[in-house]
């Protein structure tokens, strides 16, 4: 059974949630924040509450809303696509490591030509594998806690 974890944001200026550059854009603070508190509920649903001093209407709550939610759809657009790279970057280099391996068959007779292309050709093979098992996970990991916190339901309440 799933357990709903609240993050509570205690905002004392409704400014402080915006970017101080760019006001259509979340405070870079904030949204680290909510994903270091994300982090640590994995296997929870998140729910987020901003407590403001101020009441805020219906616009100014539908605006942060789709603030957080452009935020995390942003983030998890680009991790998508560092996945197709790396994911593409993988095969590229497993069918090279083999394509190697036959050539260092058929120059088997060329011993030191042959023994520098193997090693290479198995190196290839070793970093398509080890980005296979290790770096995809970190991105997962990154993939997922993003989902989850654009799917979070987002509440305000007043001080």
């Amino acid at each position: 059974m799933n357990k709903i974890e609240n993050i509570v944001i205690d905002i004392d200026n409704i400014e402080d949630i915006y970017n101080q550059y760019n006001k259509n854009e979340l405070n870079d603070d904030l949204a680290n924040y909510i994903e270091k508190r994300c982090s640590r509920l994995m296997k929870n649903k998140v729910d987020i509450t901003f407590v403001t001093n101020e009441e805020l209407n219906d616009i100014e709550k539908n605006k942060i809303n789709d603030l957080v939610r452009s935020h995390y759809g942003l983030e998890i657009k680009y991790l998508n696509i560092d996945v197709k790279k790396i994911k593409t970057a993988n095969t590229v280099y497993l069918i090279a490591g083999i394509l190697i391996i036959f050539i260092e068959m058929i120059l088997k007779d060329f011993f030191l030509i042959s023994t520098v292309i193997d090693i290479l050709g198995w190196v290839l093979i070793w970093e398509s594998v080890f980005n296979l098992l290790f770096t995809d996970n970190e991105l997962d990991i990154k993939l997922s806690r993003a989902k989850k916190i654009l799917n979070s339901n987002i509440t305000f309440e007043k001080k």
